[in-house]
Order: C-alpha cells, then sequence, then structure tokens
C-alpha cells in the first residue's frame, strides 16, 4: 500500500479504498462511532456482532432492527448540528454506514437463504452507485470482486449480480474483466468450512486456461469487447468456455467450470502463477 499513499501525498485527485460489502457490518458501526466521538456524541450503539450468515435468533434479529431505527433517528434528528460541527461530507458518509446497517437487517430477515444472497449483491451494486455519485461525475470506480460477482450475467447461484446491475445502469461505461490462473495455490474454505491451501501443478488440457497460457508471455490481457467487433470471433466468443475451477470462498469440487465467459465479460486477465495470500488471524 505504500504506492498508494505516497500516490495521495502528491496528487489532488485522490485514489480511495472503499468496501461495498453489507455482510459484516463491524466495520460500519466502528466508523460511525468514531464519527459520534468526532461530534462529541455519547451515543452507544448495540449489536450487529454477527455476520450475514451466522445463525440469528429472531430476537436478535428485532434487538438489530430497533438499534438500526434509533439510529438512524438520533442521526436525522441531529443533523444540524453534526454537519456544523464536521461538514455535510462527513456526515453523508457517516450515514451511509447507517444504509449499509439498514441493508444487512433487511437481509438478516429474509427466510429464504437464497434471497439473502440476492440482496447482498443488489446491495454492493448500490452502494458502488452511492461512492461514485459521492465522488461527482467525474468520479471513476474499480470494482473488484471474484468473477461470478463481477460478470453480466445471473450466477452465484442465481442470482442477478452486482455486475449485472452495473452494466444496467451505466452500460458500455462499465468494463468488466474476469480473471483466470494457471497454476499455483490460493486459500480457501475446504468442505468442512476450515481455511486451508489448494493449489494445480499443471493446466489441464482442451480448456480456454490453456488457450491463455500459451498466449501469455507469461500472462496476458484479451480485450474481448474489441474482439466481439469481428463477425469471425462473434460465434465462439457467443459459446462456453471450459477454465481452471479454483473457488470463490469454497474450493470446487471439479478441476474446471463451464459457464459464459465470452458473452458476461469484456475482457479477461491471465496470470500464469498464483501466491497464496498471507492470511491475517
Amino acid at each position: 500500500m505504500n504506492w498508494l499513499r505516497d500516490y495521495n501525498k502528491n496528487n489532488t485527485d485522490k485514489i480511495y479504498i472503499y468496501g461495498c460489502e453489507m455482510q459484516y457490518v463491524l466495520s460500519d458501526v466502528n466508523r460511525i462511532r468514531d464519527y459520534l466521538e468526532i461530534v462529541n456524541s455519547e451515543y452507544k450503539i448495540v449489536g450487529f456482532e454477527k455476520h450475514l450468515w451466522q445463525t440469528i435468533e429472531e430476537s436478535e434479529k428485532t434487538d438489530y432492527y430497533i438499534s438500526y431505527v434509533k439510529l438512524k433517528k438520533y442521526f436525522t434528528d441531529n443533523y444540524d448540528t453534526f454537519k456544523s460541527k464536521t461538514s455535510e461530507k462527513e456526515f453523508n458518509m457517516a450515514y451511509h454506514h447507517i444504509v449499509v446497517l439498514g441493508q444487512f437487517v433487511t437481509a438478516i430477515n429474509q427466510n429464504v437463504e437464497q434471497r439473502k444472497a440476492d440482496f447482498r449483491d443488489i446491495y454492493m451494486g448500490e452502494n458502488i452507485q452511492w461512492i461514485l455519485n459521492f465522488h461527482g461525475d467525474t468520479s471513476k470506480a474499480l470494482y473488484w470482486a471474484h468473477n461470478a460477482h463481477v460478470g453480466d450475467w445471473v450466477s452465484n447461484g442465481i442470482v442477478d449480480v452486482t455486475g449485472h446491475q452495473l452494466r444496467k445502469t451505466y452500460r458500455n461505461s462499465y468494463f468488466n474483466i474476469a480473471t483466470d490462473f494457471g497454476t499455483g495455490e490460493f486459500l480457501a474454505f475446504s468442505q468442512d468450512g476450515k481455511m486451508e491451501t489448494f493449489g494445480y501443478k499443471k493446466v489441464l488440457e482442451n480448456t480456454f486456461t490453456e488457450c491463455l497460457k500459451t498466449l501469455g508471455k507469461p500472462n496476458v490481457f484479451v480485450n474481448i469487447r474489441k474482439a466481439r467487433e469481428g463477425n469471425k470471433m462473434m460465434e465462439y466468443l457467443n459459446s462456453d468456455f471450459t477454465t481452471m475451477s479454483g473457488a470463490g470462498a469454497n474450493v470446487r469440487n471439479s478441476k474446471t467450470e463451464t459457464n459464459d465467459l465470452g458473452k458476461a465479460f469484456d475482457g479477461i486477465i491471465y496470470l500464469d502463477k498464483t501466491d497464496k495470500i498471507n492470511l491475517e488471524n
């Protein structure tokens, strides 16, 4: 991150890092608390210790909802006071963290598990749009997530994912890039729910990944949107691609996966070798 700090020191056009998720909201709670401290408020936020995929009792859901409603009202009632002590921009940022708590409350109160995933992707899209609006008409955003969430498709189960929402909103201004890799290690949850190291030692034959490996020196970027302009490539790009399969959060059972990457993405980056991240406890 040192390059980012150095860049921001020497440039007026800053780069900011945001989260767009709402499945873990303790970070949002902490940022609201930081703001309350700045405005000299002793208001205490309660709840929100659990994340979206944990078992949350009905009584806890009620407590979280009440906590959210009270906090939202407190900020609304004190808008003028808080703004005078900080700024409208700072108030709006803190208030958006409260909005994220509301998104979380809505998701945990769904009786069907799949609906949680649906709302998660929709809210990620809304939060990205909020970030862009917050920084003005000339702002740009790089949205980084698994292919399943980035594609202009219905994926991740049966979810109308974030990438699909962003394409509807921004049309061709949304340029989405898939990632693929050849060999190396990665971390993922095993079938028993433990974080473990997995990996591949070779690229399987007759896969699109093998094609990318042949093109790579050793890595490669393919501009699929540009390739679509040629009629000769259209039929191929509209067909399904078989690539090496790694993981979302959970490791996948098959070494390959087949889907319509050519339709759903504007580009693809192939990395010949991947190294697992350093996991911080």
